[in-house]
């Protein structure tokens, strides 16, 4: 007898690992995000005062181009002047309006969308929500949102239908599960120019404002299925906010299973809207202008990184082409410096910044400006021989220090786009002899110098210490190479 039971026992243990098997393949291939907040993002970046190493692996090579000229499954190279472009600006260039049957995202679509997220806007932000992107995201407790994608009420493009019968008042999308934040409309410049067309379009399609608490709009998107809910009409409208400020969707009267869901018209794309978050039509400006760009909103707690992306510094940081600093462009750092930061600073050194400073000494600090032989950009080198144990740059004589976040973001914010840029790339965090932290910068030529762990030849100490002193002899016309690891990179310390 218990021989007779053996078949049944079997099939049920290979049905309960079919089912098993199943399970695991689904977590596998399943993913989503959590929502990203704007004043908790990681902001760890490391120090980008390296010329030569790439920061972006998608940069493409800036030159004008219309959509026409390139299959959709290419990244665009960036039209001139992309860093201002506003919302239909980048409509425009991508020729979104010409798009025809567009299909429903992958899975593989999804993941594009994502990871271009976090390698352009956020590198902390998570997607790893149990519910795959192609069927929602993790809606509270409840499992998935109460929608399926389907064909849009015209028949054409696509949309969102009922998966279910909804109740009036019950809850259908929950942005704060379900949606992702742009910090400043450069991020979200450089996610959408950081695409192929058909996808760049998509992401156009699938932005929106939303008013916040402090009365302010930022930049939204959803990178799930909640993207293709459709604006409606009328009778058409089953589903909205209770407020312009609430991330929650609502089912504004019972909605029957297979129904299409369609929100009010409007719908987070009012122009006052963009021209408020910076989306507006391009300004009348061109990228190298001399000014001070706009102070944008919410300028005041900029960190580290949202300073990089609202001047799109990782653009200028991969320019290998750009000139050495002039005399007038470290006049203006300095002058800056002292108008803004400390007005007892002294820049009086018979030494030209363009050349270096004096050491405690009084004799000039043995380096000088160049451009490295294999393209990678700017550099500083020996300008005579130096022998080993030598002091090569001691920043007690040529070095600044800002004594807070908000000294630090006046001073970049005052200065035109390219400078600002290049204030980011030459400053750093370093602990001082106290145990506290603070933001340090070069205003002279000694902060070209380049970072390799390995083929470092000058080098502190200690990392509290400012003085860099020669691993080995250097000969003449060498070039001078350090390691930024000395110094620990931690912009949250110091509130940036």
């Amino acid at each position: 007898m218990k021989n007779a039971s053996r078949p049944q026992s079997v099939l049920l243990t290979v049905t309960g690992l079919l089912v098993l098997v199943s399970q695991i393949h689904f977590l596998l291939q399943s993913t989503s995000f959590v929502s990203v907040n704007f004043d908790e993002q990681v902001r760890d970046e490391p120090l980008p005062r390296l010329e030569s190493t790439p920061r972006v692996s998608r940069r493409v090579e800036e030159a004008g181009s219309t959509a026409g000229q390139s299959k959709d499954d290419e990244v665009l190279p960036r039209p001139e002047g992309w860093e201002y472009y506003g919302y239909h600006d980048a409509r425009k260039h991508f020729d979104c309006e010409a798009r025809k049957a567009k299909s429903l995202p992958t899975l593989e679509d999804w993941e594009l969308f994502r990871s271009a997220f976090k390698e352009t806007v956020d590198p902390a932000a998570k997607f790893d929500d149990p519910i795959p992107p192609t069927r929602g995201y993790t809606l509270g407790f409840h499992g998935p949102p109460p929608f399926r994608a389907g064909p849009a009420a015209s028949g054409r493009g696509r949309g969102l239908i009922a998966s279910k019968d909804i109740k009036k008042g019950e809850i259908v999308h929950d942005g704060s599960d379900g949606d992702v934040l742009f910090p400043d409309a450069a991020s979200w410049r450089d996610f959408v120019f950081s695409l192929p067309r058909e996808e760049a379009c998509d992401a156009i399609d699938w932005t929106r404002t939303r008013k916040q608490k402090d009365g302010k709009h930022r930049i939204f998107s959803s990178l799930n299925l909640f993207a293709l809910l459709q604006k409606g009409s009328g009778k058409n409208q089953n589903v909205g906010r209770k407020s312009s400020r609430s991330p929650k969707l609502f089912a504004l009267r019972d909605i029957q299973a297979g129904e299409r869901l369609a929100t009010t018209s409007g719908h987070g794309q009012d122009e006052a809207a963009w021209e408020e978050v910076g989306l507006g039509d391009a300004r009348d400006k061109p990228v190298d202008s001399e000014e001070p760009w706009p102070l944008p909103s919410g300028w005041e707690s900029y960190g580290f990184i949202h300073v990089r992306h609202y001047f799109n510094c990782r653009a200028h940081s991969h320019d290998q082409t750009k000139p050495l600093p002039s005399l007038e462009d470290w006049k203006q750092f300095q002058v800056k410096y002292r108008e803004i930061v400390d007005p007892t600073a002294t820049f009086d050194d018979p030494v030209p910044p363009t050349e270096g400073y004096t050491l405690g000494d009084g004799s000039r600090a043995p380096f000088r400006p160049g451009r490295t032989p294999d393209g990678r950009g700017r550099g500083l080198y020996a300008a005579r021989d130096i022998k080993r144990g030598e002091l090569v740059h001691d920043g007690d004589e040529g070095d600044v220090l800002f004594p807070d976040a908000a000294s630090f973001r006046r001073y970049v914010f005052s200065l035109p786009r390219k400078k600002a840029c290049d204030m980011t790339d030459w400053c750093w965090t370093q602990e001082n002899l106290d145990g506290r932290y603070r933001v340090y910068c070069s205003l002279n030529v000694s902060i070209l110098i380049n970072s390799s762990k390995k083929e470092a030849n000058v080098n502190p100490k200690s990392s509290r210490s400012s003085k860099y002193y020669a691993l080995r002899d250097i000969e003449e016309n060498e070039e001078l190479i350090m390691y930024y690891g000395v110094y620990k990179t931690d912009y949250d310390i110091v509130g940036l």
